[in-house]
């Protein structure tokens, strides 16, 4: 398993149709949605419930993303899920 920063996973693996601040709010939406495993450091996971925790604690917006390990797999897979669309009739 692979493990980066958020700066890194945008770095790499954002969409360059969105902007910086739109991919950092795409990969965000995955990591407290709690699909995509974390680490606070090598070999500590870290629960989506327990970031919110720490992040709350500190008074921090809503959605910040720390510098702690992503799973690169985990967010991989939810960019390459189906979306639905909207259908015009």
């Amino acid at each position: 398993m692979t493990y980066t920063t958020p700066s890194k996973l945008i770095e790499y693996y954002g969409d360059p149709n969105l902007s910086h601040l739109e991919n950092e709010r795409l990969i965000s939406r995955f990591v407290y949605s709690g699909r995509v495993r974390l680490e606070k450091s090598p070999g500590e996971p870290l629960t989506a419930e327990e970031l919110r925790a720490w992040v709350t604690k500190r008074g921090l917006p809503a959605g910040y993303l720390p510098l702690v390990g992503v799973n690169v797999e985990d967010v991989l897979a939810e960019l390459r899920r189906p979306r639905p669309t909207l259908v015009k009739s």
